[in-house]
């Protein structure tokens, strides 16, 4: 068996896997302490395997009439997922592998969403992301969960 996949908030971590690997310019570390003002405006979800980050989710924080939401900053087309791909894999074992990966992300961030009072969801995936299914899955669950029901989580896709 492998190593248990474990999710954690980690910006540093995150900052060094961006001047390794190919990451959109919209989900750099640099260019989210850009865009969204202030460094603290935002967070990344980093998932790992053992020592190794195998998948990332940046979201930015924003607060509009005392209630906190996970939007887009201004002016940025998308901002999602991050997941390290073998390319070796079948498409199969890809699919599955990418369910796995989401799946610990989204269950650490349900936590964030009722540890920071998070009124709703609204993210733009990148085209790369070809199975968001797994995130689809997961916030129509937490809608269903959320203890007040005033919570609204909604994803969008822009092609």
């Amino acid at each position: 068996m492998g190593a248990k996949l474990e999710v954690a908030l980690d910006k540093s971590s995150y900052a060094e896997l961006c001047k390794m690997e190919y990451i959109c310019l919209y989900n750099q570390a640099w260019f989210m302490d850009t865009v969204c003002g202030d460094p603290k405006n935002w967070d990344v979800l980093v998932c790992k395997k053992g020592r190794e980050i195998v998948g990332a989710l940046p979201f930015f924080v924003k607060k509009k009439y005392g209630f906190s939401y996970i939007t887009l900053p201004y002016r940025v087309q998308h901002n999602s997922v991050w997941i390290r791909i073998n390319p070796k894999q079948t498409h199969g074992k890809k699919v599955s592998y990418e369910n796995e990966v989401m799946a610990c992300l989204i269950a650490a961030l349900e936590q964030e969403v009722q540890k920071r009072k998070i009124y709703s969801y609204r993210q733009s995936f990148s085209p790369d992301i070809t199975n968001w299914m797994p995130f689809y899955w997961g916030v129509l669950s937490s809608r269903r969960n959320t203890p007040t029901g005033l919570r609204i989580f909604r994803m969008s896709r822009r092609l």
